[in-house]
């Protein structure tokens, strides 16, 4: 709050701890307030995020020494062990505090102090630190839904935090956080996504350095994982063999890709769900998808659907007569050495309002759909086929424009309205 005592609105630009000159034993605050004037509750969550210490002449970080204290509005100064959070450099995710505010309630006011240790030495000097300070909030599970559930809405995420680096994002994404972007952001290598991932990109374009053949990369994982992606560009490898946009193995549990309003590519495969799967499922909207193969899966139970989408299968591999370079916007493979012997059996996709183009650029068959493995099952509703640049208006010639292997031909089904 003001010198005056009155509190004032903090946005994205509000500076705080700003221009602090440390020095052992200095003590530094601000009071906060949180209101709700909504008609919902919510459970919310002060942090600080992007924490980026310089090390001054003697290369030390300096938040291994500045306390972080959290008060009561009254009790401000009060800076006692027992309203010790930890030093800034160890808080649990960055974490001070978090509270619930039901319907119109509020406000909560509390103060939160920076203090640097009274014994931090000399080696400080001329260190200095950067970080956010972030509010979120998400809507609390007290309220009712429509079928007496209080709980119905516990898992929601938390508003993205902010970001504007590669650094930032990766960590973020590491401590399990969603993210916003605030730019365009050229990763220093691909996202391991080992838990949850949800990037919200706000129009702007992440991409990869050249030397990477992911962007997203899921592997050898026991827990399920969702992957959500809003309003992101990801251009994905342009060069290189066997790259992937979105590369999933050896995930022991489901893993859900929910993507909208994206734009995905890879000079390769765009999704790829290799050996060792348990589950994909994805919910894909208003996005564009390009590779060789949109989608390309070797593991079972595959349950996709897209809405308003434009998906491309490109064939621009160096041109084979003997045709072992053919290919198809979508894959369902048997290969060799794979632990389930019928491979991507019992899979489903689901398109509504898409169009779906296959296009043979060397010589090179590319089919729209490529079936070698039993139980595929393909629903189109009001889909566009799209066969070198012609639109193809029969049935007939749409299905001739599938492969399907003679072992898989009689549990295969296509429907289309």
């Amino acid at each position: 709050m003001t010198s005056a005592g009155d509190y004032q609105d903090v946005t994205n630009d509000t500076p705080l701890f700003n221009d602090v000159t440390w020095e052992p034993g200095k003590s530094f605050g601000y009071d906060f307030k949180v209101a709700n004037a909504g008609s919902l509750a919510f459970d919310w969550e002060l942090s600080f995020q992007n924490i980026k210490s310089e090390g001054g002449t003697n290369d030390v970080n300096i938040a291994d020494v500045l306390d972080v204290y959290f008060t009561t509005d009254e009790d401000a100064m009060d800076l006692t062990d027992a309203k010790n959070k930890g030093t800034l450099a160890n808080l649990s995710n960055g974490v001070v505090t978090t509270g619930t505010i039901k319907r119109a309630g509020g406000p909560y006011m509390f103060s939160v102090v920076l203090k640097m240790k009274e014994d931090a030495g000399n080696d400080y000097q001329g260190a200095n630190v950067t970080f956010d300070v972030v509010l979120r909030a998400k809507q609390a599970a007290v309220e009712e839904d429509g079928f007496g559930s209080s709980d119905y809405d516990a898992d929601a995420e938390y508003d993205p935090i902010p970001v504007s680096t590669a650094d930032q994002l990766t960590n973020a994404i590491a401590d399990g956080k969603p993210v916003s972007l605030q730019n365009d952001i050229t990763l220093s290598e691909q996202i391991e996504a080992t838990g949850d991932v949800t990037i919200v990109g706000n129009g702007n374009t992440l991409d990869i350095p050249s030397n990477a053949s992911r962007v997203i990369n899921v592997a050898e994982t026991t827990e399920p994982i969702t992957i959500t992606l809003k309003d992101l560009d990801m251009p994905g490898p342009t060069t290189g063999t066997y790259t992937r946009g979105i590369s999933v193995w050896e995930a022991a549990e489901e893993v859900t890709i929910v993507m909208d309003g994206c734009s995905l590519g890879a000079n390769y495969y765009a999704i790829n769900s290799a050996f060792g799967n348990d589950k994909i499922t994805a919910v894909i909207r208003n996005s564009t998808i390009t590779g060789w193969a949109v989608l390309n899966t070797h593991s079972p139970y595959a349950n996709l659907t897209f809405e308003n989408c434009t998906l491309i299968g490109n064939n621009d591999k160096p041109y084979n007569a003997d045709g072992w370079n053919g290919f198809a916007t979508f894959v369902f493979d048997n290969a060799s050495g794979n632990p389930d012997p019928n491979g991507a059996h019992d899979c489903t996709l689901t398109f509504k309002d898409c169009r779906i183009e296959a296009n043979s650029l060397t010589g090179n068959a590319q089919y729209f759909f490529s079936i070698r493995a039993i139980n595929t099952t393909i629903n189109a509703e009001n889909c566009t086929f799209v066969k070198n640049g012609e639109v193809l208006t029969s049935l007939d010639d749409i299905t001739s424009n599938i492969s399907v292997r003679d072992y898989a031909l009689e549990s295969f089904v296509f429907n289309v309205k």
